[in-house]
């Protein structure tokens, strides 16, 4: 079982040897730091093995860090929680596999509803609102836990000319001082929705 936390990744399995424990692997020492001090146990180095670190705990233990876990659930996106836990370093690699698993989703998935109970029943409908620039989109409050990306509308400091783009919703904290050229009087604009140009560089 592969599960990723606010305070890392683990993979968590029952080995043939002893079927009582509960063995769980991470990449790096951090994700297992947890986990290793609810049950009172030592971490372990396996530097020949799939995973360099280890921690052999009973079900009981590893059960009860799952619930504990799950009980830290309130931020509304991940990928941004994480980036004030384990910083941007680990939030690039949680950003590949965001990608990656775009591999695995099902064909139809993207597909329009037209049946209009269905969109009634599992789309709520969304007033629309115009931006600076005139963009027409979908109005969604700040903090809405469906916010996937941002339209951003902004000045070129020295001519004055309109700038806009799309960003994660993960990339919003740093910008726009993470952007490779300056800004003026920028803005932001949530959206539940991945634009084309942030799909494609997912592919």
């Amino acid at each position: 079982m592969w599960i990723f936390t606010e305070t890392g990744f683990i993979s968590a399995v029952r080995t043939k040897q002893d079927q009582t424990l509960i063995t769980i692997r991470a990449r790096d020492h951090e994700s297992l730091e947890g986990i290793a001090h609810l049950a009172g146990e030592s971490i372990k180095r396996s530097p020949n093995g799939d995973y360099p670190y280890r921690v052999f705990v009973s079900e009981a233990d590893f059960t009860k860090w799952l619930l504990e876990s799950a009980a830290k659930l309130t931020y509304p996106n991940f990928k941004s929680r994480v980036t004030q836990t384990r910083g941007h370093k680990f939030v690039s690699a949680l950003h590949n596999v965001w990608a990656v698993m775009h591999e695995v989703e099902d064909l139809e998935a993207r597909v329009e509803v037209h049946n209009e109970q269905a969109i009634a029943e599992d789309q709520p409908k969304l007033n629309t609102i115009k931006t600076k620039f005139g963009h027409e989109l979908p109005e969604v409050s700040e903090g809405d836990p469906r916010i996937v990306a941002y339209l951003w509308e902004a000045h070129d400091p020295e001519t004055g000319d309109p700038m806009w783009g799309n960003l994660l919703a993960d990339e919003r904290e740093g910008a726009p001082y993470d952007f490779p050229f300056q800004v003026e009087d920028i803005h932001f604009y949530p959206l539940t929705e991945l634009p084309n140009d942030l799909k494609k560089e997912g592919e």
